[in-house]
């Protein structure tokens, strides 16, 4: 998972250091470099993952349909859509912290950059 690093970052940050790590840089880069890992690994991939396994099954239901079980037909599209739906969500919340980490950065930058 490629996001998870950045993640971790964030949470030592507040958990280490209390507000003075919420304002950090290292929480700062890790809120920017997060968003742009969540994009392509979780908002993109899960979506691009249900197209080709459709196409599979569209393109040969007969050998499709003899390979995998009725199981792995309903059970793998459906945690992909769960793990689809947690991530929307998830990105939601993602996205306004980036946003208010910027808007903090931009509105007193001094804060964000003190003692790194």
């Amino acid at each position: 998972e490629a996001s998870t690093p950045f993640l971790n970052n964030i949470t030592a940050a507040k958990l280490f250091g209390g507000q003075r790590g919420a304002d950090s840089l290292l929480h700062f880069l890790s809120g920017i470099m997060l968003w742009i890992a969540y994009v392509p690994f979780r908002m993109v991939n899960f979506p691009i993952w249900l197209w080709v396994w459709s196409s599979d099954i569209q393109s040969d239901p007969l050998n499709t349909s003899q390979r995998c079980t009725w199981f792995e037909l309903a059970f793998h599209p459906g945690v992909i859509l769960l793990l689809l739906y947690l991530s929307s969500v998830w990105f939601v919340a993602i996205t306004k912290g980036c946003v208010k980490g910027i808007r903090k950065a931009f509105q007193a930058p001094s804060r964000v950059a003190k003692d790194d």
